[in-house]
């Protein structure tokens, strides 16, 4: 089985964009945890590359889109229990 990998997702969506349709495609990685307006982190087995080619529509042209591979051994600070238990889960599955 291929181990999930972590991102965070930025998205800001272009006008006229159905929010169910976008967070259907965001809930479809492994795990996911929304704890920001706009910004996730999610587990997923796919590389950045493919959730680009996933969320693509939901953003071209005029909205925003930034994917980036989380370190979830090495962070620090406050938010929101769902995330903290998500990232700790990631760690110790990982082992």
């Amino acid at each position: 089985m291929k181990t999930s990998l972590y991102y965070h997702l930025y998205v800001f969506p272009k006008k006229g964009i159905s929010l169910p349709d976008l967070l259907e495609v965001i809930e479809s990685s492994t795990e996911c945890c929304q704890y920001d307006t706009n910004n996730w982190v999610i587990a997923t087995t796919f590389d950045a590359k493919e959730w680009y080619s996933r969320l693509e529509k939901f953003v071209e042209p005029g909205g925003r889109l930034f994917i980036c591979e989380l370190n979830i051994y090495n962070y620090w600070g406050f938010m929101n229990n769902g995330l903290w238990k998500m990232l700790k889960n990631g760690k110790e599955k990982k082992r």
